[in-house]
């Protein structure tokens, strides 16, 4: 049994194995890898509308 309520489970191998990231492609998530947005978000940045 894994509890998968922590980020840090996330790097398990048995939960690699369990859901590989064909799983995850299966389900139709998105995979954040291949997304490119050009954008780089920070907290620190002034917001301004065009």
């Amino acid at each position: 049994y894994i509890s998968m309520t922590s980020w840090r489970n996330a790097a398990s191998p048995l939960a690699s194995h369990a859901m590989p990231n064909k799983w995850f492609d299966e389900q139709g998530l998105v995979n954040f890898e291949e997304v490119k947005t050009g954008y780089v978000f920070s907290v620190h940045a002034e917001w301004t509308f065009t």
